[in-house]
């Protein structure tokens, strides 16, 4: 049995890309075109790691329409998912997209069904069609205490704030979402620490609050989700004219709220004992392994080839740990299949 997450670009996304992709002098069909305005904006933030994407210059516009929008949108998508997961998003009257660029968390809000009200805030100047797609309001001046308890969404926008601790601090209710780089990932599991500290409960990805084993058993490794999704055709075509491609997506995330925020009718019921499967499959001689993350053990999921178990599961994915495991070194030894949580 295989178990897949995948994710789709809605088609009312499609359309609203391609309407201002119009003011630009061009559309989705354009790949050579679009692909070039990709390529210099990689290079921009590869030779620029830590400064702005310059919204004035023609060429990023356009990448950031056609490319960088749809793949942040179902990054945001899928974090947004385990967030309704948790918690129902009726709870919330209000959300703030901070850091906002053309919307793609504010697009991710609204396609998961909260009916709020959205304010996005950016440094750099919003375009009105994209506050107009999502029924947002935009703000120029940002002072966080207005914000308190809003639905702090913070999507590729931390890497840009020089105190972001003290900021996020300022909230009840934070969704983080950052590159899945080694620098970012462990940088934002430093948040993590700092956010269980100051009265924090972490509610995804990680499953507990103690210490992050991969902090605690490595010096490389960090915390990051990978996606599936079904690539558009204009997409694929994009991207022939590429040196590289995305057929998944990767991304490091965290949900957190104040304690004391949350009230007990908002949480959904859940199984006592939950894991998150936080690496891939690796095949080994005589069995097959995957890291999962249930306190501050490093383990792996392990399915004994002799025991003739179908199952493959994605990362990202969170299953129920049963009560009579069997732990060899650092092995959950399974003897049947274990249930998934979608």
């Amino acid at each position: 049995m295989k178990i897949k997450r995948e994710f789709q670009i809605p088609v009312s996304l499609e359309v609203a890309i391609n309407e201002n992709l119009k003011t630009l002098g061009l559309s989705l069909t354009d790949s050579k075109r679009i692909a070039a305005a990709i390529q210099w904006q990689s290079d921009f933030y590869i030779n620029n790691p830590n400064q702005a994407t310059p919204w004035n210059e023609p060429r990023a516009q356009i990448a950031q329409w056609a490319y960088y929008l749809p793949l942040n949108f179902l990054r945001n998508q899928c974090v947004l998912n385990e967030l309704s997961s948790l918690v129902p998003l009726d709870q919330f009257e209000n959300a703030l997209d901070y850091g906002a660029g053309l919307g793609a968390s504010s697009w991710s809000l609204r396609q998961t069904g909260f009916k709020g009200k959205i304010t996005m805030y950016d440094r750099h100047k919003i375009p009105p069609e994209a506050s107009a797609a999502v029924s947002a309001d935009v703000v120029t001046q940002f002072e966080a205490h207005k914000y308190r308890h809003h639905l702090g969404v913070f999507s590729y926008s931390l890497t840009e704030i020089a105190n972001r601790n003290d900021l996020l601090n300022q909230f009840s209710y934070l969704v983080i979402v950052e590159p899945s780089t080694q620098t970012e990932g462990r940088r934002l599991t430093e948040t993590r620490q700092f956010l269980i500290d100051n009265d924090f409960e972490i509610l995804a990805p990680c499953m507990h609050q103690k210490a992050c084993p991969l902090m605690v058993h490595s010096q490389r490794d960090w915390c990051h989700d990978r996606i599936l999704f079904k690539k558009p055709t204009w997409m694929d075509k994009i991207e022939k004219n590429l040196p590289f491609r995305n057929d998944s997506l990767t991304f490091s995330y965290l949900i957190a709220f104040k304690k004391g925020s949350m009230k007990p009718e908002w949480r959904r019921s859940a199984p006592p004992i939950q894991a998150r499967l936080t690496g891939d499959i690796l095949p080994e001689k005589g069995k097959d392994k995957q890291l999962v993350c249930f306190d501050e053990r490093r383990l792996f999921l392990t399915w004994m080839n002799k025991n003739k178990i179908d199952q493959t599961l994605p990362r990202g994915g969170r299953v129920e740990i049963p009560e009579d495991i069997e732990i060899v070194s650092n092995e959950i030894r399974l003897k049947k299949q274990i249930q998934y949580l979608p």
